[in-house]
C-alpha cells in the first residue's frame, strides 16, 4: 500500500508498512520517539521531516528499512548544541537526494553540516568560520574495510565503534593532528 502525506502533519511512535510519499509534515518529538517506515519513502519538495532533540532525553530515530528518496524540508529544534555534536537524523538502507533545506533556532557560533553515509544521515555541529571541518569516510579494502579521517590540526579525536548504536567502545585514540 502506499501512504500519501498530502498535508497536516504525522506525528508519534510506531510503524508503518508500504511506500510513504510525505508532501506534509512528519514531526518526531518533544520525547524521543521512534517511526520506522518497512519501505521506501518519498520526501517531496513540500514535505518537512520535524525532528526534536530535547536535553538530556536522547534522540528522535526515524529508519526507513528501504530507500530513502529525499528532498524538501529538515526542521531541526536543537537545544543547546555544543561544537562536534553529532544527530543521527534518517537511517535507511539506500537513499537519493538530499535536503533542500535546513532549518534551526541560531546557533550561536556553530553551523550544521549534512554528512550521507551509505545507510545514515548524520548532521554535526561545526565552527561556523571559514575553519576546515572534518571528513570521515568507509570504503572497502583489500582486507574489509577502511576509514579515512581528515582532521583539524590541534584537535584530538576518540573513534568508537558499535553494533547497535546504544553502547560504544573505544577502538582507537589518535594523538593530535599536525596537517
Amino acid at each position: 500500500p502506499t501512504i500519501n502525506i498530502l498535508g497536516g502533519k504525522l506525528t508519534g511512535n510506531g510503524n508503518l508498512i508500504g511506500l510513504v510519499v510525505n508532501s506534509g509534515t512528519i514531526s518526531l518529538g518533544p520525547a524521543p520517539e521512534t517511526l520506522i517506515i518497512y519501505g521506501d519513502y518519498t520526501q517531496t519538495e513540500t514535505g518537512v521531516l520535524q525532528y526534536a532533540q530535547p536535553p538530556l532525553l536522547g534522540f528522535d530515530q526515524f529508519a526507513v528499512r528501504g530507500n530513502a528518496s529525499l528532498a524538501g524540508t529538515l526542521d531541526m529544534a536543537i537545544i543547546h548544541p555544543k561544537f562536534a555534536d553529532v544527530f543521527r537524523i534518517v537511517t535507511y538502507d539506500s537513499y537519493s537526494g538530499s535536503f533542500s533545506t535546513v532549518t534551526h533556532p541560531p546557533l550561536s557560533d556553530l553551523k550544521l553540516q549534512q554528512e550521507y553515509g551509505s545507510t545514515f544521515l548524520t548532521l554535526l555541529t561545526a565552527d561556523s568560520s571559514n575553519t576546515p571541518t572534518n571528513s570521515f569516510t568507509v570504503a572497502n579494502g583489500p582486507e574489509g574495510f577502511e576509514l579515512h579521517f581528515t582532521g583539524v590540526p590541534g584537535q584530538n579525536y576518540l573513534l568508537q565503534a558499535s553494533s547497535n548504536h546504544a553502547a560504544s567502545t573505544e577502538i582507537y585514540t589518535t594523538n593530535t593532528i599536525s596537517g
